[in-house]
């Protein structure tokens, strides 16, 4: 993901838009046991060899509070994705194996002295649909006996972005909501009502890294939106809006580039097509009646020029071969 991935990384290293990501994306009873007060960054030293180095993982741990049982620990290992690969199941399992080995190294095991289960979650931005596989065992040749049983089984869970119907994210009030309302949308409107959204739910007062963190992410969304456009490097969240009148100027500038370019499109098309049907005309007046192939060669011609020249040749040769059309 690049700069995107180091984006999601600070946005999902805040508490708040960890908590509103289970609450809006992950809608299971349990969900609503989670004490998210009890919310944890947990650091990613754990990871060893030429994996600290390649990893995009980032770690929460909260306590699971179920109705006569003592606080569980449960765990939110999550991996920002831009495209699909084939074998995610075997590095996210790694990821786990390396997890669970610290817990184990640091005897932070649940009350019970088992490992705390531990939910993998892909956060996926890509263009196209997530397409691999999301459990270990599909990627396993099936075997018999002993040797199938041998086999690990895993599990990870895709929230594929652009998957999201729009009646099903709700208003941005939720900074996970927010956050995916921004990555999809191309649409300045979109933008700037999210803008206004958050700097209603993130007041100058609390929060300020966090609140800069989704500044940083507007102006993105508004040069991928207006890429001529001049968008400030920094800016207050507030700010945002202000720039309404400007962007609303951008927006035309870029309509009439666009129709411009669609006219001059038009006219180089309709210079083609009037020297194309001048040129059928006078093949068909010099040699008779045309075969749909000669036809076809003609109609594969696309440059002006080289039709004008032919036309100007249909005196002087001696047949369609002459001019490269049989």
């Amino acid at each position: 993901m690049g700069r995107h991935d180091s984006g999601y990384k600070q946005l999902f290293a805040h508490a708040r838009v960890v908590a509103d990501l289970l609450r809006r994306f992950v809608r299971e009873p349990w969900v609503r046991q989670l004490d998210f007060a009890t919310l944890a960054r947990v650091s990613g030293d754990f990871m060893s060899g030429d994996l600290t180095s390649r990893h995009n993982d980032v770690v929460w741990r909260l306590l699971w509070k179920r109705p006569g049982a003592a606080p569980t620990p449960v765990y939110l290992l999550l991996e920002f994705q831009a495209t699909p690969e084939r074998f995610m199941a075997v590095r996210l399992l790694t990821y786990l194996s390396l997890l669970y080995e610290d817990i184990i190294r640091n005897r932070a095991l649940t009350p019970s002295g088992k490992l705390p289960p531990v939910l993998v979650m892909v956060i996926y931005n890509g263009n196209r649909r997530w397409n691999a596989a999301r459990d270990l065992e599909s990627l396993i040749e099936p075997a018999p006996g002993t040797l199938g049983r041998s086999c690990p089984r895993f599990t990870y869970t895709v929230l594929d972005e652009r998957r999201i119907a729009p009646g099903e994210l709700g208003d941005a009030s939720n900074l996970a909501v927010a956050l995916i309302r921004l990555e999809v949308s191309h649409s300045l409107e979109e933008i700037l009502a999210v803008a206004a959204e958050l700097s209603a739910q993130l007041p100058r007062d609390r929060e300020p890294e966090l609140r800069q963190a989704f500044t940083g992410w507007l102006l993105r969304a508004l040069r991928r939106a207006h890429p001529g456009a001049v968008i400030p490097d920094r800016a207050d969240l507030e700010e945002i809006p202000m720039l309404e009148e400007n962007l609303i100027r951008w927006a035309r500038e870029d309509r009439r580039r666009a129709r411009q370019e669609g006219h001059k499109a038009g006219e180089r098309k309709g210079r083609v097509e009037g020297a194309r049907n001048l040129l059928l005309r006078q093949l068909e007046r010099r040699f008779g009646p045309l075969a749909p192939e000669v036809r076809q060669r003609v109609g594969a011609i696309s440059s002006v020029r080289k039709l004008e020249a032919m036309a100007d040749q249909i005196l002087v040769v001696g047949s369609l071969r002459d001019l490269g059309l049989e």
